[in-house]
């Protein structure tokens, strides 16, 4: 292909509809060329769109930072060295997490964008979308706030830099904001240096009038204020006291508070990060905008025959009379007759339904390949239609024999952490599936497909993120435990706990089985003194930056602890009888029910 051609405007191409792998080729270098050359790159002048789109509007230079933007970037860095550098737990990140899409917010800069970048996000539903994203983002620091994870801190991560792709009315995309969180990387350098040239165009100095409307009142003002304060004796001994402090103070600090070397490193970072973050460069779609989007396919062509339908076909009857088979013989041995007394709980319940699930994504990956444009243009697609709501119908009901086979196992012997990812990753599965039903009715591309699946599993980390799930799990055991069924007792000594989790289990104090009572106090008891500890003071955080570690769940379990302390008096103060009725818990829970 010639090089003139390339150097031609994309819309007057006249192959611009052609989707020979070749010519997508020379499109993508004649792109990354424009991309990559300096005048483009710096200036924004290039007459070619780019894959990476610049927020600033394309017919001017950018936009001069204006107060707003300095101000953000410098509360960046206080943030930053506040909640990061000196922080020493979750409170530090909840105030990150919740802080940051404001100073976004403060510092970008509003700008119209350019008609050459497609798919801006429609304003009322822009402003919809942040107040969504802000909502979860405060869901998000609450959760940190109570009881912190640093999953849940990810999340809170991922749902600032979609608000950063918001704000720069772009839709927030999968795609789009990945690019969002990693691109200040590579632009931040280019920001700083656009601050610098635009900084070297601002006029600093006011004119010789302005210089004298302020120097002479304030020549004034310190002139008699000094023979005032002279002319009484009284004035000028809180004057020197004053003046006193305030140098001791500064002696103290300029020498105790004197930055680091890795501080000052942070706070480059952070500046770096900030102005690329204010002033990002939007990922855009590889394919031209001109080009026709195809969230459905078009159908409009008769004579069209697939060269697979036969293997479609086929594969689709075989696993309909496969999983028909597998679903009679599920129900008769796990639904219509009763457990067995030596049931393979870990076999069945825990593997088995890791396998099933794996069956139903499985699933999922065929009937999206099977239903591609060359199929809906057959004739005969809707015989393989018919064949996929039958295999679909069979899915779900494969799905309920998953969720069944996981009440199965928590009913042995009780909820854990992983069961609830467990139960969340099938419900991502399912509406996976039924996506792709979805998307056969209504003949979407795999595009649409991909991308809502991928919000669907987001979805499904943000609501394992923010849910109190050591709550959840220890609250539901300590329930059936206090009722009698104590097999749930032994996920309270073999998996790690949280506040959150031993909150719940105080309902065992009392409970009448002597060892998993002693068990569950000394393993209170141990919290108390971790709590007991830290409010003292012995942590090895910085005083002044204590309250990073806040923790709402830590504060209630504290207040709660300190009023049964008759019940935990024989475990404070020994820590070998502490121990030793924990591993005792241990041990009689585990050999029973585990």
């Amino acid at each position: 292909m010639s090089t003139d051609r390339t150097d031609e405007p994309f819309e007057s191409r006249p192959d611009q509809h052609d989707d020979s792998p070749f010519v997508f080729a020379e499109v993508v270098k004649s792109r990354t060329e424009s991309f990559l050359s300096k005048k483009s790159f710096f200036d924004n002048e290039s007459s070619r769109q780019s894959w990476f789109q610049d927020v600033t509007p394309p017919e001017s230079p950018l936009i001069p930072p204006g107060w707003r933007e300095i101000l953000a970037i410098l509360l960046a860095v206080v943030l930053v060295d506040a909640t990061l550098y000196h922080g020493a737990g979750f409170a530090g990140l909840a105030v990150f997490v919740i802080g940051l899409p404001l100073l976004l917010l403060l510092g970008i800069p509003g700008v119209t964008m350019p008609a050459s970048i497609p798919e801006v996000i429609p304003k009322r539903r822009r402003l919809f979308l942040l107040v969504l994203f802000f909502a979860l983002t405060l869901i998000t620091s609450w959760k940190l706030l109570w009881c912190g994870f640093c999953e849940t801190f990810l999340v809170g991560l991922f749902l600032v830099f979609g608000i950063g792709v918001l704000l720069t009315g772009q839709k927030p995309r999968l795609i789009s904001i990945l690019w969002y969180a990693v691109q200040a990387v590579i632009t931040g350098d280019l920001r700083l240096a656009s601050y610098a040239r635009s900084v070297k165009r601002l006029r600093w100095f006011p004119s010789k009038t302005g210089t004298l409307a302020v120097v002479i009142p304030l020549f004034a003002l310190i002139v008699f204020g000094v023979i005032f304060i002279f002319a009484n004796p009284n004035l000028t001994q809180i004057t020197r006291e004053w003046l006193q402090e305030i140098s001791q103070w500064l002696r103290d600090h300029l020498v105790s508070g004197f930055p680091s070397f890795w501080q000052v490193l942070i706070w480059g970072a952070a500046i770096w990060l900030m102005a690329g973050y204010l002033r990002p460069m939007i990922f855009d779609r590889l394919r031209p905008s001109d080009l026709p989007k195809q969230e459905t396919w078009q159908t409009q062509q008769p004579d069209t025959r697939s060269g697979y339908f036969a293997s479609y076909r086929n594969t689709l009857i075989t696993v309909i009379v496969l999983f028909a088979i597998y679903l009679v013989f599920e129900f008769f041995t796990l639904w219509l007759r009763p457990i067995p007394e030596k049931f393979d709980y870990v076999g069945y319940a825990h593997r088995g339904a890791a396998w099933l699930t794996l069956a139903l994504a499985i699933s999922t990956v065929i009937l999206s390949t099977v239903f591609q444009q060359g199929v809906y243009a057959d004739k005969r697609a809707s015989l393989l239609k018919t064949l996929a709501w039958v295999w679909s119908a069979e899915n779900i009901i494969l799905a309920i024999a998953v969720y069944h086979r996981l009440t199965i196992y928590i009913g042995y012997n009780g909820m854990t952490r992983m069961r609830m990812v467990g139960l969340l990753g099938v419900t991502a599965v399912l509406i996976g599936f039924i996506f792709v039903m979805v998307k056969i009715a209504k003949q979407r591309g795999f595009a649409w497909l991909l991308q809502r699946y991928c919000w669907t599993v987001l979805a499904m980390v943000f609501l394992h993120g923010v849910l109190p799930v050591d709550w959840i799990a220890h609250s539901y055991n300590t329930h059936r435990a206090a009722s009698g069924d104590y097999p749930p007792t032994v996920q309270m000594c073999v998996h790690p706990n949280s506040p959150e989790g031993y909150l719940s289990m105080m309902g065992l104090m009392d409970c009448p089985d002597e060892v998993i009572r002693e068990g569950v106090r000394a393993q209170l008891a141990g919290q108390w003194v971790r709590l007991n500890a830290e409010n003292r003071g012995s942590g090895n955080a910085d005083h002044k930056y204590r309250w990073t570690k806040y923790q709402i769940a830590d504060t209630i379990l504290y207040q709660r602890l300190a009023d049964q302390q008759e019940k935990l008096k024989p475990y404070l103060d020994s820590l070998n009888e502490r121990d030793a009725a924990i591993q005792r818990f241990y041990d009689y829970t585990f050999a029973q029910w585990y």
